[in-house]
């Protein structure tokens, strides 16, 4: 019989009736099915990587060799000369086309593969040649290749078009891997303890005041201190463990009985008093740690202004300025001579009409004591209930803070005045054991320390945050705590550890709506799956390719359609409905970005009520970029209408041609708006400020989605799949243009405001398509250009945007040994529009305040896993 031209088409297909064994003893296998599906539906077999790995059943017979490697239709086939045997995986093998089903012995009829149908197509075409007859190839191939088969009765496919997509074969299918520190802190609620309310009750007895008829005094000398080296062992800094969050610690030679923190003009030191009675202080200004040489002390505490230490040494009050250069040491007299306490128990300080004073708490009362003043109170401190009946249990805390640990947790109580009876109100109850408390310069903000960590609650929204502080818990095991919350930092004290903790970066970050929308965005995975993309709870449909979304392109041809079933067998897995939305991994990552993924919610949200969406926004900051992954992701077809100064109601919707596409038609041609209309799809007006002549066309379309053409033809639009995305900058300088009229602007049911994103995002952003080059560097150049943002447009007459930084970036991973500021110059070069010698000297500061002025920029080695993409999204 002659050879046909067929022949190299059924022998592909006979190659691919080689795998059939394969499928038919699948334990499982899982039919992924296409409903109504348009021309370019496809199937995804499972593919030599996937079904070679090992570990996956029993292995399967080798496949039979083939003696000619086929073309077909101009495209080249895959040699099948030497294809190792492979195993059957255990997975289910995903198909996407109906056929006849191939069952197990004594199974239920199992769902279809897409080998069967390549099967019978192959015995159509042979049949057709055996039999002499010209077998019509093109419907042949079509009809097995077109994806248009219904899903039999009770399938299950929930949306037409739909398919299921498992972890392993499409990156799309999990949220991209986090390139941002999950935020750690976050809000918790607070309890609220069922206990009754208690009472500070005191029993005054005598009230004594020296000072009018006897002289009070201060003793001034020398105090001797000592430098000492290896006793304040710095550790390495904490800094990077928690976003937000500056942590170090140092270790002491013996426990910390308590400390305090001292400042004055510019010096800095941490004062502590071991288990031993001495003290010790280590400057932070000089990075030297000394040692007060005057004998054993019983009690230390920093002095109202923080400038000096009160302490009660061998029953004497004193006060000590270490800070300076000749460290003296005050004794209070009273009368000429030393003024005694005994048995003293707490120490604290307090200012009384711009005196510095000290109260001293005893085991028979109180001293309240200034350098003019001494009063002493004999007393009795009881804490009971409202009935009067002693409650056990009750820590004082110091400042008029009380603890109370129950199975809830710690019940946190404040006394109001100190001196006389008083309620002890209930701040709330903290659920883990707290070991010590402070208040904060904040109202109603306390903080707490706990093996958790450090614990700042809030007690007007009840709700607590725990800052991680690496090495308390197993400090707080070897000794009592303490905490100093003066200044910008927190010391805490615990066993022979000193931690020093600063949170005020962290409380600004998660007080702003970035925190918000990256907690928001840790709440809620973005990723595809059974036909929708997924954003937390919230799903949207992905749109099934139709043959009429394929008016305005050329189909593709039976053979066309049967290559690439052949190929889909071979790949790597992926549906092809999933490998058809075009978002590389990089995209996927930076699509996950917190303030990115939020936009698309939001305008989803907006489609979902069949709403168009408007973004305002700087130039360059990815507005039309997100247009376009959007209609990736949704599977939609993206119209593209690009504005200018010229564009003209008529232009929106046809568009004079002249012997168009050399067939010498002459006359109107339907816009891009018109074929959205009829199509659907997802329609970007980008620059719709531009317009001079201004777009009252479009009002009509976008209000009640209906065009009458000149021939008395009405062109609807489907709300369901057709969606508008209007783009703008702001209408101020250095823009030019109009701002769209009111009646427009109504249009559109949400109008989101697309900024630069946020420092740590945008570094986020530059490494992941460059990473290449340094964090360090992506950093200095992050903060550059929000410094240059700081003064636009008062200096500098065009924003850096992120397209501009993404342009550098690309430079320095291609170029690493080029001068990063000569990069940085050419590539954002504003005075090139406008001279003006205050533009150049602003940028050259930037750089100069990022130590980047003349540097060169190193790249660093790319991960070995991942090959780099240097291409820029936006």
């Amino acid at each position: 019989m002659t050879q046909r031209p067929l022949s190299p088409i059924i022998i592909s297909l006979a190659a691919v009736l080689a795998l059939q064994p394969l499928a038919a003893s699948a334990a499982n296998v899982t039919a992924i099915r296409p409903v109504k599906a348009g021309p370019f539906t496809g199937i995804a077999g499972a593919g030599l990587s996937s079904l070679s790995q090992p570990g996956f059943g029993a292995p399967a017979p080798a496949l039979p060799a083939l003696q000619a490697a086929p073309s077909l239709g101009g495209f080249a086939a895959p040699s099948l000369l030497s294809v190792p045997a492979v195993a059957l995986p255990g997975a289910a093998v995903p198909a996407m086309a109906q056929g006849q089903a191939v069952a197990e012995p004594g199974a239920p009829e199992a769902a279809a593969s897409a080998l069967s149908e390549v099967r019978e197509t192959a015995q159509a075409l042979a049949a057709g040649q055996e039999s002499g007859k010209d077998a019509d190839a093109s419907k042949v191939l079509d009809k097995a290749f077109d994806g248009a088969k219904a899903a039999p009765a009770g399938s299950g496919s929930e949306v037409e078009g739909a398919f299921s997509l498992s972890a392993s074969e499409s990156h799309l299918a999990k949220p991209a891997e986090a390139v941002l520190p999950v935020i750690d802190p976050q809000w918790m609620p607070a309890q609220r303890s069922q206990s009754r309310r208690l009472r500070y009750r005191v029993t005054a007895g005598e009230v004594k005041e020296l000072g009018e008829d006897v002289k009070v005094d201060v003793a001034v000398e020398a105090l001797a201190v000592q430098a000492v080296s290896g006793v304040f062992a710095e550790g390495p800094a904490m800094g990077g463990l928690q976003d937000k969050v500056s942590e170090k610690s140092w270790t002491v030679p013996s426990g910390i009985k308590s400390a305090a923190t001292l400042r004055k003009s510019g010096k800095e030191a941490l004062v502590w008093l071991d288990e031993q009675g001495a003290v010790r202080f280590h400057r932070f200004d000089e990075d030297k740690t000394y040692r007060v040489e005057a004998g054993k002390v019983d009690l230390i505490a920093a002095s109202a202004d923080g400038e000096t230490l009160h302490v009660v040494s061998g029953g004497l009050i004193k006060k000590w300025d270490l800070l300076e250069d000749a460290p003296r040491d005050h004794t209070l007299t009273v009368g000429g001579a030393p003024y005694l306490v005994q048995d003293a128990v707490s120490l604290s300080a307090f200012t009384q009409k711009g005196d510095d004073g000290v109260k001293v708490v005893t085991k028979a009362g109180r001293v309240y004591a200034t350098a003019k003043r001494v009063i002493t109170m004999a007393r009795t401190d009881e804490i009971v209930d409202l009935h009067g009946n002693l409650v056990s249990g009750v820590e004082s805390a110091g400042n008029g803070l009380y603890l109370r640990r129950t199975s809830e947790g710690t019940i946190l109580y404040s006394a109001a005045v100190d001196g006389e009876e008083s309620l002890l109100e209930e701040i709330g109850t903290l659920p883990f054991d707290a070991r010590a408390v402070s208040r904060s310069p904040i109202r109603d903000v306390y903080f707490a320390v706990s093996e958790e960590g450090l614990v700042e609650y809030e007690v007007s929204n009840n709700r607590y945050m725990t800052f991680k502080v690496p090495g308390l818990s197993e400090a707080l095991r070897s000794g009592p705590a303490g905490l100093d919350m003066r200044w910008d930092s927190m010391k805490i004290t615990a066993g022979r550890k000193v931690f020093e903790v600063q949170v005020a970066q962290a409380r600004e970050f998660l007080a702003s709506r970035s925190a918000e929308i990256r907690l928001w965005a840790q709440a809620n995975p973005m990723y595809v799956e059974g036909g929708y993309l997924h954003i937390g709870d919230f799903k949207f449909k992905i749109a099934a390719k139709t043959p009429q979304a394929m008016t305005w392109r050329t189909p593709p041809t039976g053979l066309q359609k049967a290559w690439n079933k052949v190929k889909s067998l071979f790949s790597r897995g992926m549906p092809e409905a999933v490998a058809s939305l075009g978002i590389s991994e990089k995209d996927w990552m930076a699509l996950n970005l917190p303030s990115n993924k939020r936009l698309i919610y939001d305008t989803l949200k907006g489609f979902t009520l069949h709403q168009h969406i408007l973004y305002i926004g700087e130039t360059g900051g990815g507005k039309t970029w997100i247009a376009t992954m959007l209609a990736k992701l949704t599977g939609n077809e993206l119209w593209m209408v690009s504005m200018n100064e010229y564009t003209r109601n008529k232009d929106l919707i046809a568009r004079e041609t002249f012997g168009e596409e050399g067939k010498n038609r002459t006359g109107l041609t339907a816009s891009t708006v018109l074929r959205w209309m009829q199509e659907g799809g997802i329609l970007v007006l980008d620059e719709m400020h531009k317009p001079l002549e201004g777009i009252a066309v479009l009002n009509n379309i976008l209000q009640n989605g209906e065009y009458r053409m000149a021939d008395g033809r009405t062109i609807k639009v489907d709300k369901t799949k057709s969606w508008v995305i209007g783009t703008m900058n702001p209408v101020k300088p250095p823009y030019k243009g109009e701002p769209p009229s009111g009646e427009l602007s109504s249009r559109f049911g949400m109008t989101l405001d697309v900024k630069y994103l946020p420092p740590d995002e945008e570094e986020a952003l530059l490494g992941i398509f460059f990473d290449k080059v340094s964090k360090d560097i992506i950093h200095k150049l992050v903060s550059i250009a929000n410094d240059l943002r700081r003064i636009y447009p008062e200096i500098l007459p065009l924003p850096i945007a992120p397209r501009t930084l993404m342009h550098i970036v690309e430079h320095i991973q291609k170029f690493p040994n080029d001068n990063l500021a000569d990069i940085f110059t050419k590539t954002y070069n504003p005075s090139s529009i406008v001279e003006d010698p205050a533009i150049a000297e602003a940028i050259t500061r930037a750089l100069q305040a990022h130590d980047l002025a003349g540097a060169g920029a190193k790249a660093v080695e790319p991960k070995a896993e991942k090959k780099a993409d240097d291409g820029v999204p936006f």
